[in-house]
């Protein structure tokens, strides 16, 4: 199969019946909620999933997608990739894929998350060691489990300080350099790239935001980018 001018062509997976999110979007303006969650319009979905995306979107904290009963986060996530890799793009691809566990998946964060939030991280990283997708929009990346918490110099960022003033635990990136990191409640925020003094996130232009209210509306949301990136949707909204 070939994707010609930003559409796919022939692409018989996805044509199949399969679940589909319709995004109405508020073309004006990116709002914020009184939880503090960013949201961007309304998410109506029909399928297992509509309930998470729902939560995200009003600021309620999704239950935990790494342990459903049915195809689990990570199953989707290859599944996908895998259909990422049939499709030709007129030049070779990176490695995008999705590494597995080590077998501590424990994480080291010096008590800089709410029990809640690091047990739903290490529920994370009990699924996968991390993944790399650099191929995938601007590229979205998660560091692997050994990573988490380590900090190696005075650039990588332990607090924020700006509109937005917290301790933080760096997750990963954007192929554009915006950084991912959750506060200790569990918020997610996506930081672009700028100064960073003596492990401070320093948001001059107050342009950090919060993206999902947790970890696990946020990894969700990811796996909908990978999804509507894969089926060419032209109508979807990306985290980054």
């Amino acid at each position: 199969m070939r994707r010609t001018k930003g559409r796919l062509l022939h692409h018989a997976a996805i044509t199949r019946q399969r679940h589909v999110a319709v995004r109405v979007l508020d073309q004006t303006s990116e709002t914020v909620s009184e939880t503090g969650v960013a949201t961007r319009g309304v998410v109506r979905l029909h399928g297992s999933h509509s309930a998470r995306q729902c939560w995200f979107e009003t600021g309620f904290k999704p239950p935990n997608p790494f342990l459903d009963p049915g195809m689990s986060w990570k199953e989707t996530v290859e599944r996908l990739l895998s259909e990422l890799k049939s499709i030709d793009f007129g030049y070779p691809l990176g490695d995008n894929c999705i590494s597995q566990p080590v077998p501590d998946s424990s994480v080291n964060c010096d008590d800089r998350l709410e029990a809640s939030v690091l047990k739903e991280l290490q529920s994370f990283y009990a699924a996968c060691d991390g993944f790399s997708w650099p191929d995938m929009q601007n590229g979205y990346f998660v560091k692997p489990q050994r990573e988490i918490g380590v900090v190696k110099d005075e650039y990588e960022p332990v607090r924020i300080a700006g509109s937005i003033e917290c301790d933080i635990l760096s997750l990963g990136s954007s192929g554009t350099g915006t950084l991912f990191a959750v506060a200790r409640d569990g918020k997610v925020l996506a930081m672009p790239a700028g100064r960073i003094e003596r492990n401070t996130y320093c948001d001059d232009s107050n342009k950090a935001r919060v993206v999902a209210a947790g970890l696990g509306a946020f990894f969700e949301l990811l796996a909908s980018d990978l999804e509507a990136f894969v089926a060419d949707d032209p109508g979807h909204t990306y985290v980054e």
